[in-house]
């Protein structure tokens, strides 16, 4: 396990090459030996570093090691600054500047700077931030230019009661979500509206939590993944229009919870494509690509990637499949604009099936030879769902591609790696499914469209055509469209309708 490389594994080319310039810019002699090595473990056909026999060699060796951690830090540092959408890196930026004012004895300056930094904080709702600028504004007190320090007391008990509250709603939040795990991942049932009230009475967070727009996200995030977890869409469809229409009536967003209404929107927009109703599912979409562009442009280069996706899938099960592909194509190797690494997982594995949708099998090949990452490092960043997914879509390629030795190779192993999963009801079909696909793979005379659903109907997870979701008939899709000899695409599509 290497550190400084699984980083590097994590930078798109964009973050590669302004890390290179950053270093260049800050580089004190003709050769940069930590530059060297960033070359050298960013080179994928790199398996192992280089070999030093004397001591003074390795000692070099992670001294520069250590320098160019040193540097990866600084550069996400100021990387975070500049793609910061909430305002936190600003008042940051700011309190360091009171500081530095405040030990050079610019008083005057430093009071205009920390006012400055307070207005914004509590603008932007940085109250772990405030409590810490108030410590130094009472700390440098004494000025003739200072707030008064009773002024100042207050005030610092009023954020440190906020930032509390913030604490507990995290902390809460996370409980939820582990005991939610530990549900999906068991097979058990649980009330969820009571477990929520028991735990929002523990830690005392009343009504006035819901207040707040991100307070009122948080807990609806967290019921997303409550009832995604359980498959139940359509009651978290009801419960966040309702909460959306309330905040918006209610409440309203502010400049500082904009991309709280972004996410909002998406949410929406994702949650009625999965219960296919797409053309509302674009209005909300629009909804978005309009709030994106409101403030600046950093909300539009945060978002669009998530944007392209969902309207990619909506067009991909509309019929429009080449449209799907193109503008998946122009964010992922046209415009080369830097995009996350779980946005851009997300975007491949939709690309490779639109490129089987559409036939072109070597592309969504193509697709799964270029990734770079393990499927334990892709795990915990995306999920075992999603590993689960890439590698069944992988597997079908490759038989497609009259690869099927190596396909049933591969379904062999995602048995032999999800046999704990399957034995959860809410898995148990997709165990069933990969049954077929392996007795198929090894004889296509084996299994008749007959065959097919009523293997499906002995899942204690029944297979219903109206209440499955679109991923999972692009799976069965496949399938069927093989025994019955038709048209894959147009098969599903007929199907999602």
């Amino acid at each position: 396990m290497d550190d400084i490389k699984d980083i590097i594994m994590l930078m798109n080319e964009r973050d590669k090459n302004n890390f290179i310039r950053f270093l260049n810019v800050e580089k004190e002699k003709e050769s940069r030996d930590d530059l060297e090595i960033f070359h050298e473990l960013a080179d994928p056909k790199n398996g192992e570093k280089k070999k030093f026999k004397q001591k003074n060699q390795k000692d070099a060796y992670h001294q520069n090691r250590k320098r160019l951690m040193e540097k990866l830090t600084d550069y996400y540092v100021l990387k975070s600054r500049k793609d910061d959408i909430t305002g936190a890196s600003k008042v940051s930026g700011l309190m360091t500047m009171c500081k530095f004012l405040f030990e050079g004895k610019m008083n005057r300056l430093g009071w205009k700077i920390a006012r400055k930094a307070e207005k914004l904080a509590w603008e932007t709702e940085q109250y772990g931030t405030l409590n810490s600028l108030y410590l130094m504004m009472i700390e440098y007190s004494e000025s003739f230019h200072a707030i008064d320090i009773r002024t100042l007391i207050r005030k610092k008990s009023e954020a440190h009661k906020l930032a509390q509250l913030e604490e507990n709603i995290i902390i809460t939040t996370q409980i939820i979500k582990q005991k939610l795990h530990e549900v999906k991942t068991s097979g058990k049932s649980l009330n969820f509206s009571m477990f929520l009230d028991s735990m929002l009475r523990k830690a005392k967070l009343n009504n006035t939590v819901f207040e707040n727009p991100k307070h009122i996200y948080n807990i609806i995030h967290v019921v997303r993944s409550s009832f995604l977890a359980i498959r139940n869409l359509k009651q978290f469809e009801d419960f966040i229009l309702e909460q959306y229409i309330t905040i918006e009536k209610k409440y309203g967003f502010k400049k500082q919870h904009h991309h709280l209404k972004i996410e909002l929107l998406y949410m929406i927009a994702h949650v009625l494509y999965r219960n296919r109703k797409y053309n509302e599912s674009m209005d909300y979409l629009r909804q978005m690509y309009a709030a994106m562009n409101e403030h600046g442009k950093s909300h539009y280069r945060a978002y669009y990637p998530k944007y392209v996706s969902l309207l990619g899938s909506i067009k991909c099960f509309t019929g429009k499949i080449s449209e799907a592909i193109e503008a998946h194509e122009r964010i992922l190797f046209k415009d080369r604009q830097p995009i996350s690494i779980k946005d851009e997982l997300n975007m491949q594995l939709n690309i490779a099936v639109f490129y089987a949708f559409n036939k072109q099998f070597a592309k969504t090949q193509a697709i799964f030879r270029s990734q770079k990452h393990r499927d334990e490092w892709i795990e915990n960043k995306m999920g075992r769902e999603f590993v689960l997914r890439k590698n069944m879509v992988h597997a079908l390629t490759m038989y497609d591609l009259r690869m099927e030795e190596e396909a049933l190779e591969k379904l062999h192993q995602v048995k032999k790696q999800n046999m704990d999963l399957f034995a959860l009801p809410q898995y148990e079909k997709v165990g069933v499914y990969i049954d077929m696909l392996i007795a198929y793979v090894k004889d296509p005379t084996e299994i008749s469209a007959r065959q097919f659903m009523a293997n499906m109907s002995t899942s204690s997870e029944k297979f219903n055509l109206a209440q499955e979701e679109n991923k999972t008939i692009a799976f069965f899709g496949w399938l069927m469209a093989k025994v019955k000899q038709t048209d894959y695409y147009k098969l599903v599509l007929g199907m999602v309708k």
